[in-house]
């Protein structure tokens, strides 16, 4: 894993010697009229991917490194499962409309055993396509994959490619929507056969005061045999907290609605700008 973090930081290195002024440059790969407008200005406040199912439809900017973790408690038919850590690192590199990804995951679960280890390791690149033009929205894309690097008990042992199509709409200075369109490879637990998984969410957001935000949440994970398999329904929601224009802490509690999803969850965690 050292040696990917070490990569990031390589690539955005050579990156920023090459770099014009980064509010100068694009913000954006696309434009609803054809021609990106510059970045102008970085997001007053960090803008991160947690704590919601639905990511951000933006990247960090180039020369930006952005660093998110967390913890979540879930619990389904008895079984409890703690996801420790949730690290995901963001690297704005070669221009404002392009990031690297890197996420690492350490897991325990309490079954009929006790197991604890690490998940694959999620490597991906953002895309920031357009910015919102009317009833156009702003639109970005993560293309990724997990790759066999995890503890015995959690890894996929293959590489398992996926994307995420992100879209979003300021509805007013403070309110918002935004929605998601996933795909991945993922293995079944007890077969290791791997299908392809859909997923898809709505969200929204507002401010309660000028530093207390909230957002509210549903998502559902669809599976490629429904013949066999239900879709997995999820209601969430949580509050974001600023605690400097480049921190942020949130916390947010989420249930399951059909057969086969968590009973419940719960988690915490933050995120830190460096620019």
């Amino acid at each position: 894993m050292r040696s990917f973090i070490v990569f990031f930081f390589l690539v955005s290195a050579c990156s920023d010697a090459f770099a014009e002024d980064r509010l100068a440059r694009p913000a954006t790969l696309f434009d609803w009229d054809g021609n990106p407008d510059p970045l102008g200005e970085l997001p007053t406040t960090i803008i991160t991917e947690r704590p919601s199912f639905t990511e951000s439809s933006v990247t960090v900017g180039q020369r930006v490194t952005q660093i998110e973790t967390g913890y979540t408690f879930a619990s389904v038919e008895g079984t409890q499962a703690h996801s420790w850590g949730e690290m995901l690192l963001r690297q704005g590199v070669l221009a404002n409309w392009f990031e690297l990804r890197l996420g690492v995951f350490p897991l325990s679960e309490d079954a009929e055993s006790f197991e604890s280890g690490i998940a694959d390791l999620l490597l991906g690149t953002k895309f920031a396509l357009t910015r919102q033009s009317g009833f156009l929205p702003e639109l970005a894309l993560i293309t990724q994959m997990t790759v066999p690097t995890g503890s015995e008990s959690f890894t996929a042992n293959r590489v398992l490619p996926g994307f995420n199509l992100l879209y979003g709409w300021d509805v007013t200075e403070t309110a918002w929507i935004a929605g998601g369109t996933s795909c991945n490879v993922l293995v079944n637990g007890d077969t290791f056969v791997a299908s392809d998984t859909w997923a898809t969410s709505i969200s929204f957001g507002d401010q309660i005061t000028d530093r207390l935000g909230y957002y509210g949440e549903w998502f559902a994970i669809v599976p490629d045999d429904l013949a066999e398999k239900s879709v997995l329904n999820y209601v969430d929601g949580g509050f974001l907290y600023p605690l400097t224009d480049d921190a942020q802490w949130d916390i947010r509690v989420g249930k399951g609605l059909s057969q086969g999803s968590d009973d419940y969850l719960v988690g915490t965690g933050i995120g830190i700008r460096f620019r």
